[in-house]
């Protein structure tokens, strides 16, 4: 059995409740076993408060569960891509910024895995392979190249993801955090 939250969710399915897991978690404390976020992290604009409050609605010795893009993966090679781009993505994630979370919460067993590219974010990973890369720290830039880039990702991607799977060996475009509350 599952509870689903959405704050903005208008839908007529059942176990999804159109409230925040702040509100959530005041009024079910420490009531899950497993509470978990995938690719929500990125959004919100205080990750630790969010994270925070999804453990008080978790039992002592639950496990947390969290998914997030990977910033070191091929999504931020992409130029202009504004899918990973504020307002669209806040905060930035990588294994390090994951193990500072759980740290900083006190989380037991901490562990961090890439996630395999699946087919729903395959067209993401061949973009990436056939961005140019610029080597520079920007992920946005006002220029015609830029861009161009961003075009010719997404056409050359596109074409490939029609005509190829993803290797196995791919890099990840995600990260799974999963820990333990003490």
């Amino acid at each position: 059995v599952f509870t689903g939250l959405d704050p903005n969710y208008r839908g007529p399915e059942l176990d999804v409740l159109a409230e925040s897991i702040e509100e959530h978690a005041a009024s079910n404390p420490e009531a899950y076993d497993v509470v978990c976020a995938f690719q929500v992290l990125e959004h919100v604009p205080d990750p630790l408060a969010f994270v925070r409050a999804m453990l008080s609605a978790l039992r002592p010795g639950g496990r947390l569960i969290v998914g997030v893009p990977y910033s070191a993966g091929l999504m931020t090679r992409i130029p202009n891509f504004i899918i990973n781009l504020p307002p669209h993505h806040l905060t930035l994630w990588n294994p390090s910024a994951l193990r500072a979370l759980a740290a900083q919460l006190e989380l037991a067993d901490a562990l961090i895995e890439p996630v395999p590219v699946t087919r729903e974010v395959s067209i993401i990973y061949w973009m990436g392979r056939m961005s140019p890369n610029f080597r520079t720290d920007r992920l946005v830039a006002h220029d015609w190249k830029w861009h161009a880039a961003l075009a010719w990702a997404y056409v050359a991607g596109s074409l490939l993801d029609r005509c190829l799977s993803v290797p196995k060996s791919a890099d990840p475009l995600s990260l799974l955090l999963v820990a333990r509350k003490p």
